[in-house]
């Protein structure tokens, strides 16, 4: 499913906000926010891009992301 290392770009939907967002991505509040240069209590609007990095896979342990 998700492929550890991989930097999902994601547009922001109604009812998203970043803890869901990081759940669903398997990774953390913080690393999205350090790649997008948001505070963790930042506000997101509908239609905005994310960049999201992809800690683990579902089935594995978690592992570092790599960027690109």
């Amino acid at each position: 499913m998700d492929k550890v290392g991989e930097i999902y770009v994601y547009i922001v939907r109604p009812g998203d906000y970043l803890g869901r967002i990081a759940k669903q991505f398997n990774t953390t509040i913080k690393l999205i926010c350090d790649l997008n240069d948001l505070d963790e209590d930042a506000i997101l609007q509908i239609g905005q891009q994310l960049l999201i990095p992809v800690l683990w896979t579902r089935s594995y342990s978690p592992m570092p992301a790599f960027y690109f």
